[in-house]
């Protein structure tokens, strides 16, 4: 059998794209061959969104791109790279042109998001190209802990297409259970499906980044929190670490990275900071010591689903302001490894449920 499977496509985020790698590894495990599916036209298209993005303005840019521009462009080009590598995909130039699969996998990541959606993707992330019985929800995520209004009887007739539903976090499963009465399985990350040196056997070190140097590596995807800026400076100075920032401007071999250099760098690192669910993700399953700030500057509800990644795994002393204590260092999850064996068990039997098998 083979499956089509619908997840945001094309940004230039770590998560986005490892989770991507991640789903097609599960679905092989089970014997299901899948092609990531996207649309590609002048508005999806990553190469057309990037020269916009970087090369038309300012009128000089064009003629000759500032420093950020032209990094910016590596690091696209860095994870089209990637994609072309690891990622199986297949374009089609509208929604109702798919087909061709005899399942369609939808997530993970946030589709079922409304802050994220426009006309083709409010069709695309409920797969309304596709049978009911053709429909398989792997772990996606809200990204939110309530729905607006305006999206509540979109989303509940929507839902009720899908024979089984799962969820990444419980308060979409909660968001579920309002809407529809029906209940839903909440499902790890599919990057959590993958072991550690399975990560390993496509991590790559990154060029001109000394990674043989004990290091602190910061990966916000909001703010830098004012308590991250002053953990940075007590840490390197008390530590003698060096500090990286992956948005590092100043940095090209960080700042370019593509996203099995950064499997490397999280593997690698002394200890992290960070506001990802997915740099958690990494830390966790590496082994490494970690520390989550709540995202700034960006809106985003984040908490929801990292809330129920560290209570499944017993990491909540991880986060900054929790009340918990918390040896910088320590990064025994003994308890959670123990957890993600019953986790992935999961996945498998709600998968070849979902899919027959």
């Amino acid at each position: 059998m083979n499956a089509g499977v619908v997840s945001l496509y094309g940004y230039i985020n770590y998560g986005n794209r490892l989770q991507s790698y991640a789903v097609q590894q599960v679905l092989n495990k089970i014997g299901i061959d899948s092609k990531v599916i996207y649309i590609q036209n002048k508005h999806t298209d990553i190469r057309e969104v990037a020269k916009r993005l970087y090369f038309t303005t300012p009128v000089m840019t064009i003629t000759r791109p500032n420093k950020k521009s032209v990094l910016k462009y590596k690091r696209q080009r860095s994870f089209e790279k990637f994609n072309k590598t690891y990622i199986s995909s297949c374009k089609y130039s509208t929604v109702h042109a798919i087909r061709g699969f005899d399942y369609y996998v939808l997530g993970s990541d946030q589709v079922w998001n409304p802050k994220r959606y426009n006309d083709i993707k409010r069709e695309l992330f409920f797969l309304k190209f596709a049978k009911p019985d053709q429909k398989v929800c792997f772990a996606p995520s809200f990204g939110v802990s309530e729905l607006p209004d305006k999206w509540k009887e979109y989303f509940r007739e929507n839902l009720m297409s899908f024979p089984y539903l799962s969820v990444r976090e419980k308060a979409g499963a909660r968001i579920i259970r309002d809407l529809t009465g029906r209940d839903s399985e909440v499902l790890i990350d599919p990057t959590l499906m993958i072991k550690a040196d399975d990560w390993r056997k496509i991590a790559k070190e990154p060029i001109n980044v000394d990674t043989k140097c004990e290091y602190l590596l910061n990966y916000f995807i909001g703010e830098a929190p004012e308590k991250a800026i002053k953990g940075t400076e007590k840490l390197t100075k008390q530590y003698k670490l060096t500090k990286y920032d992956m948005f590092d401007i100043n940095n090209e071999g960080l700042y370019t990275a593509d996203p099995t250099e950064f499997l490397y760098l999280m593997d690698h690192a002394s200890i992290i900071q960070t506001d990802s669910f997915h740099a958690c993700v990494f830390a966790f399953l590496f082994g490494r010591p970690f520390l989550l700030y709540a995202r700034e500057g960006k809106d985003d509800d984040m908490l929801s689903r990292i809330e129920t990644l560290f209570q499944t795994f017993d990491l909540m002393r991880k986060f900054v302001g929790s009340g918990l204590e918390n040896d910088l260092f320590e990064c025994n999850y003994t308890t959670g490894y123990n957890r993600l064996i019953e986790e992935r068990e999961k996945v498998y039997s709600f998968l070849k449920r979902s899919m027959n098998i």
